[in-house]
């Protein structure tokens, strides 16, 4: 047990072993922790985020189904937003 004592092999395995315990964990959880900050900064993946989220269209349509809106604003939103469209493309 002291400096002049040797373990033999089964010592190095067990150290080998309490290492990957320590290590493994921390590397993971750096990896884990650079990727949640690079998809909330929108570096990476947060361009796809973008891709994947619902346009103005569909966000009204949800609101229409669910209830927060009347047929009447409903079909308001949707004119505003053709009109919207078609002013940007003929820019």
């Amino acid at each position: 047990m002291w400096w002049g004592m040797h373990y033999g092999g089964e010592g190095w395995l067990w150290m080998g072993f309490l290492m990957a315990i320590v290590w493994l964990p921390l590397i993971a959880g750096g990896f884990w922790l650079v990727q949640l900050l690079a998809r909330n900064s929108g570096v990476g993946g947060g361009s796809q985020d973008r891709l994947d989220a619902p346009d103005a269209r569909e966000l009204a349509r949800r609101a229409y189904a669910r209830g927060e809106m009347d047929r009447d604003r409903f079909l308001q939103v949707m004119q505003d937003l053709d009109a919207d469209s078609s002013r940007r493309t003929n820019v």
